[in-house]
């Protein structure tokens, strides 16, 4: 029976159809994916900045399967999701402050034609998402404040060039997948 219901998909939608159907469900798919990963982050002491990290890069597949409009919308439900369900959301604010919304911004970033601009923007990027979670957000900042008990703006020069490697490390691992499994997926 499921054949059937193939065939008939396959008959009935367009291919127009089709790939916005694919990418609907690549989307919930990472969704999902990113929500787990940030429970992780909620329920391992310690761990709620890295994993907002690694939950991050899976926003950067959606742009590169369907486009900027889908990984901000794998950041939004994501988003929204953890917020809901997870127990502790320090994970959650630091995803959605900080690490949630770059893999779409930074591909748009990546697309002025003036390098020190898009630089000078993802520091922009980082500056707000940090006085943001200094100020709205304490109980999220004391993550960072218990990794490096700094004052705040060493804290925050530290921060920044961790982000800016992140930044560095994330484009290395965009290329990887692309050259190693992005023909898979499609």
């Amino acid at each position: 029976m499921p054949t059937v219901c193939v065939i008939v998909w396959e008959a009935v939608a367009t291919a127009d159809q089709r790939k916005r159907i694919r990418s609907v469900a690549l989307c919930g798919v990472l969704s999902a994916m990113s929500v787990v990963i940030l429970l992780l982050g909620s329920l391992l002491p310690g761990y709620a900045i890295p994993t907002a990290a690694v939950a991050g890069l899976v926003t950067a597949a959606a742009v590169l399967h369907s486009g900027c409009a889908a990984g901000f919308a794998v950041y939004a439900v994501t988003s929204l999701l953890s917020l809901l369900l997870l127990p502790q959301k320090t994970a959650s604010l630091w995803y959605l402050l900080v690490f949630g919304h770059y893999g779409a911004v930074k591909s748009l970033l990546e697309r002025l034609p003036n390098r020190a601009a898009e630089w000078a923007m993802k520091c922009l990027v980082y500056t707000a998402a940090f006085f943001l979670l200094k100020g709205l957000f304490h109980g999220a900042f004391a993550a960072l404040t218990s990794l490096l008990p700094l004052p705040l703006m060493p804290l925050y020069a530290v921060g920044l060039g961790v982000f800016l490697l992140y930044d560095i490390g994330f484009s290395r691992l965009i290329s990887l997948y692309i050259r190693r499994f992005r023909r898979n997926i499609q």
